[in-house]
């Protein structure tokens, strides 16, 4: 277990059929709990934005994205993602932003989680085990979006991949 922030941040898992580790990120978005009431019946519409970051030119190399999941404060949206030739660029860090969907107004920010490259790489030599990262992540606010409500949390996974193993995923 590592500590990120002050928060506990690392627990391994080895799952029982698992790819190669390497050089692409395998991401697994499991869910949210307990996240923000931003709409006017007391839910939310989330989703999670995922970014490679480069500070350099302070914006995303790529950004994907999951569903919305309607009229909830816990959303379950099990969805992978696997990041291949972007994973050799020059990145920062990870970043997880999680959104309420409006369909007239601009989307609510509802916190992040992130992951600094130094981290991620700490933690390689694990993942190359076919371990994963894999925990609750409290969300925090952004000094971009100041007057939104932050609470909840997000459970993530992560896991390097490599190159020939990448057609099993």
């Amino acid at each position: 277990r590592v500590r990120l922030d002050g928060h506990l941040t690392k627990e391994l898992l080895a799952p029982d059929s698992c790819p190669e580790p390497g050089p692409a990120l395998k991401i697994y978005v499991k869910s949210g709990c307990r996240l923000a009431k931003k709409d006017r019946r007391g839910l939310s519409d989330p989703y999670v934005k995922v970014m490679l970051w480069d500070s350099a030119s302070k914006k995303p190399i790529e950004t994907l994205k999951t569903d919305v999941i309607k009229n909830t404060l816990d959303p379950d949206w099990s969805t992978w993602f696997v990041y291949f030739q972007k994973i050799n660029e020059s990145w920062d860090f990870l970043r997880f932003e999680v959104f309420d969907w409006d369909l007239a107004t601009r989307d609510d920010f509802m916190g992040f989680v992130e992951f600094p490259r130094a981290f991620l790489a700490l933690c390689a030599d694990d993942m190359l085990k076919h371990n994963w990262i894999i925990d609750h992540f409290e969300l925090k606010p952004s000094p971009k979006y100041p007057n939104e409500e932050v609470s909840g949390t997000l459970a993530l996974g992560i896991m390097y991949l490599e190159e020939d193993k990448l057609k099993t995923v």
